[in-house]
């Protein structure tokens, strides 16, 4: 596989984070990209927006606090939402978006590996 084979994937990946410019240089060699503005279509009428829910997954594996989260909340990107417990350490679950928090997936206390989904957010444009 060639650097322009995952170019597709490349162009998603920087869609996804807001990156419209990206110039990769590896040995004598420089990839630039630029991408243009995607066209959004604005809902007409009544008609909602599309719901986007996103998991919120374990940064570590451990023992999984919440704090005690049972209620639906709003929060904002970077907001701790809970932790991970590393022997001694207590590792943060951030949150990853603006949206509303919904109840834990996982109990409080529950032993978690890397990746298990803890939270959902619902991130639907409002």
């Amino acid at each position: 596989m060639t650097r322009l084979d995952a170019l597709p994937e490349i162009v998603s990946w920087m869609r996804s984070r807001g990156i419209s410019e990206l110039e990769w240089t590896e040995g004598g060699t420089t990839l630039g990209l630029s991408l243009q503005a995607q066209e959004t279509s604005t809902p007409t009428g009544n008609t909602p927006p599309p719901r986007t829910e996103q998991s919120i997954l374990s940064p570590e594996m451990g023992i999984f606090r919440h704090e005690g989260q049972r209620e639906t909340r709003p929060v904002r990107r970077g907001d701790i939402i809970g932790f991970v417990e590393v022997g001694p350490l207590r590792v943060p679950v951030a949150c990853p978006d603006d949206g509303v928090l919904l109840p834990p997936i996982e109990q409080d206390g529950a032993l978690v590996g890397y990746s298990t989904p803890l939270f959902k957010i619902d991130i639907t444009p409002h």
